[in-house]
């Protein structure tokens, strides 16, 4: 029997509109989406609301919606499986080919794509059975970007030890995840090694970057994105070094006021698998180049980089930012101590402004 119910009930109206509103939320978890037309409604809502940078998550848990997947996929920001729904509608020698087609559907949509139930044991015991460590590896192999801890944490007895577990496999699970196979599996998907690939300019941009930093051994890929389309777009294709992306903020006007784009991009950026985004100065007071100078030495602070390291550096065409790198839509190959700041800095939050160092909760005023 087909759910003929509102996608959102009045209580979620009123906790977007009311809490949501005033807390400038980043994504709405969209509970049973059934098909694109649910996502169009909640996204209209969002709109009226004034949340235009808030990001959609379905989330899909009934038949109706792994049956139309597709066109959820390409109307939502982001996708999460809940298998808990999701098992009680499928067949159980059904549910892996379900969980496989929306995970690679995901992927080649370069769509954000998270995975819930998958430790219930920690609930009330220390330890995961084999089956269900296996299953986290599995999921991190087929490309999925995050799990979702549920009933482990919020009412288990061991949920810092569930996190720790499944944070464990999942580094060891990365580790054995062959880079080079998925990178070709969507070169070939968009016909990258015929006559007529299917690749637009930012993609092509991108995918050049993730291939740079495999042929040159590169221990980092700095991404500069705005919109934060730029860093899903690398990482869609899941290099094997970790991306940086500064975000650098754009400010806009609807005619009535002033908004400062970028707090909320940065935050998002962070459902992206392999990406860890910190922000660029709102004012760009800083002399060209000097951004970039800035990220390498963050980078080494915190480990990511050491001097000597090869890094990759990426960023998209976009009219009025030349001035945070020399060329416009470039990929670059450095090094480490060719772009490092010549005295110590200091960084006390992951999120931060480039340059002045301050967080970035100083630009929320």
């Amino acid at each position: 029997m087909r759910n003929e119910a509102p996608i959102l009930a009045d209580t979620d109206l009123a906790a977007i509109r009311q809490w949501g509103s005033a807390n400038k939320i980043d994504y709405v978890s969209v509970s049973f989406t059934r098909n694109a037309a649910d996502m169009a409604v909640v996204r209209q809502v969002l709109d009226s609301c004034g949340l235009h940078q808030t990001r959609m998550m379905a989330k899909i848990e009934n038949l109706e919606g792994i049956l139309n997947s597709d066109e959820i996929i390409e109307v939502s920001d982001s996708v999460l499986m809940s298998r808990g729904n999701l098992g009680i509608c499928l067949d159980a020698e059904k549910m892996f080919l379900a969980q496989k087609k929306l995970l690679r559907a995901c992927n080649l949509a370069g769509k954000p794509v998270m995975v819930t139930r998958v430790v219930d044991t920690m609930t009330d015991a220390p330890r995961p059975t084999r089956a269900e460590a296996t299953d986290v590896a599995n999921l991190v192999l087929d490309g999925a970007d995050g799990i979702l801890l549920g009933s482990e944490t919020f009412r288990g007895k061991y949920p810092v030890q569930t996190v720790q577990t499944v944070l464990a496999i999942c580094k060891q699970s990365e580790l054995c995840f062959d880079n080079q196979s998925y990178y070709r599996s969507l070169m070939e998907y968009f016909g990258c090694y015929t006559l007529h690939p299917n690749l637009g300019k930012r993609e092509a941009l991108a995918s050049s970057a993730v291939r740079a930093a495999a042929k040159i051994n590169a221990a980092l890929i700095i991404v500069f994105t705005v919109t934060g389309q730029t860093a899903r777009l690398v990482a869609k294709y899941k290099p094997a070094s970790p991306i940086l992306t500064v975000v650098c903020p754009d400010i806009k006007s609807d005619g009535l006021k002033w908004t400062l784009m970028g707090e909320v991009q940065a935050r998002q950026c962070l459902l992206y698998r392999g990406v860890l985004p910190i922000m660029a100065d709102p004012d760009f007071a800083l002399p060209g180049g000097a951004i970039l100078d800035y990220a390498i030495s963050y980078a080494k602070q915190v480990g990511m980089v050491r001097s000597g390291d090869k890094v990759v550096v990426s960023q998209c065409p976009r009219t009025g930012y030349s001035d945070v790198m020399e060329e416009a839509g470039v990929v670059k190959l450095i090094t480490v101590d060719d772009h490092i700041m010549p005295s110590p800095v200091r960084f006390n939050h992951p999120l931060f402004v480039i340059g002045s160092m301050d967080p970035l909760m100083k630009h929320q005023d």
